[in-house]
């Protein structure tokens, strides 16, 4: 047999490309097209990070402000350095933060003060005890000032002190100045649902006379959050920390300082609604306490260079006397039978002359609290601004009265103009405003 009865032609005619093959590779390429958009797809779902915008213009705005607010904060020239102190335990870290003026000032201490059983202010931490203070709704008057408000030029504060809990220091071997924002931890509770508690610091001379210098308040409810007030629990202690307003001062060598606490600035902060008891703690792990941000007395910064004031400025022709300020015209009148107080505040008149005519204005206030009510406390306010044109006078008079009860606070405004004499124009508003922790 030869080979050639073996072997056999393998070659085969080229498969005719028809349109059911076209059709099949189409179907086929856009099948695997979509399978991995899908994949793609998912991934990116599955890993966004959530940052979304519903309104892109408001989000550009939003950006634009934290650069704005960024650069700002660049140009203040912030520096901040840190230290680490570690033991086998913990660890502490240490940040000072300075701006580029030097703020806090170098050499600034925070030194404790800890009131004591026997009403002494010292460094030492105090045996336990504890202080009642009977809540008196009419006290405060002087701490208020004049224009019954902070950082208003104060009496003597021996009359509101009578109704605080007290505490003073040894007098001090050495002139002692402070800078900033003192501040208070008070271990406090109340026997009542809801209570203030105002701290005010002083200076008391060897003569006995108390000079006011910050003070501050905390209303019980917003202890924890300022949006979100809750009663209090009476009898439970509290950490209340209170700070107060700015004040800078030197007490000179031999003066006292005083940390007084009280529950009441009437009539700057209306008055709570329950007669009742607080007590303060002292002692303990967190005992109650005064921090005083001191600094010294000779500063290492050169003095600084006040622009001299401007001289005031006077139009041709116009003339300014007198004040609606009550300055010294107010007074407090006691009712010991009804244990009830009025608080009046009687301010002068402001008359201006112009060519064209002349104004006047004026006010006057009268406040009302009773120490066994002091949900009833109330407000009467008159205001009047006069305009005198030739031929005519305008006269506009405002009437405000504001009383509470333990659940409310009840508003009426009535507004009058006047022209010689009859009225053209009134308005009247009323309003019932639920408590709501005040």
């Amino acid at each position: 047999m030869s080979a050639d009865n073996f072997t056999s032609d393998t070659r085969r005619n080229p498969r005719e490309l028809t349109g059911r093959t076209v059709l099949i590779c189409l179907v086929l390429f856009f099948a695997l097209v979509a399978g991995v958009n899908a994949v793609m797809i998912k991934a990116a779902v599955t890993t966004f990070g959530g940052v979304e915008s519903e309104n892109s213009y408001q989000a550009g705005l939003a950006f634009a402000q934290q650069i704005a607010a960024a650069h700002a904060q660049d140009a203040l020239r912030w520096r901040v350095e840190a230290k680490l102190s570690p033991s086998e335990r913990t660890t502490v870290i240490e940040l000072t933060v300075t701006d580029d003026g030097g703020w806090p000032p170098a050499g600034l201490q925070l030194q404790t003060f800890y009131p004591q059983p026997d009403h002494s202010l010292n460094p030492a931490p105090p045996a336990a005890g504890t202080h009642i203070l009977k809540y008196v709704p009419s006290a405060g008057t002087n701490a208020g000032g004049p224009d019954i408000w902070w950082g208003e030029l104060t009496t003597d504060q021996k009359p509101d002190d009578a109704f605080s809990l007290v505490y003073d220091s040894d007098p001090l071997s050495e002139e002692t100045a402070i800078l900033g924002f003192p501040s208070v931890l008070l271990e406090a509770s109340a026997t009542a649902p809801l209570a203030d508690w105002f701290v005010r610091l002083s200076d008391v001379a060897p003569d006995g006379t108390v000079i006011m210098l910050t003070g501050g308040g905390l209303n019980g409810a917003q202890r924890d959050s300022e949006s979100q007030p809750t009663d209090l629990e009476p009898g439970r202690v509290y950490p209340l920390k209170i700070d107060m307003h700015f004040t800078s001062w030197v007490f000179p060598r031999g003066h006292r300082i005083r940390l007084a606490v009280s529950n009441a600035l009437w009539p700057m902060i209306w008055p709570t609604p329950y007669t009742m008891t607080t007590s303060l703690q002292l002692g303990g792990q967190q005992p109650s306490r005064l921090v005083l941000p001191v600094v010294p007395v000779k500063s290492q910064l050169p003095p600084p260079n006040f622009v001299p004031p401007e001289p005031p400025s006077q139009l041709p022709g116009v003339h300014s006397s007198g004040d609606w300020l009550p300055g010294e015209l107010w007074t407090k009148l006691r009712d010991e039978l009804h244990q009830a107080t009025t608080w009046e505040w009687h301010g002068g008149a402001e008359v201006t002359e112009f060519p064209w005519g002349s104004t006047k204005h004026q006010d006057k206030l009268r406040f009302e609290v009773q120490d066994a009510h002091p949900e009833n406390a109330s407000f009467h306010g008159e205001g009047e601004t006069e305009v005198n044109l030739p031929g005519r006078k305008l006269l506009w008079t405002d009437t405000l009265d504001f009383r509470s009860d333990k659940a409310n606070f009840y508003y009426q405004f009535r507004r009058q103009l006047l022209k010689n004499g009859q009225v053209v124009r009134e308005k009247n508003w009323q309003e019932t405003i639920p408590r709501d922790h005040q």
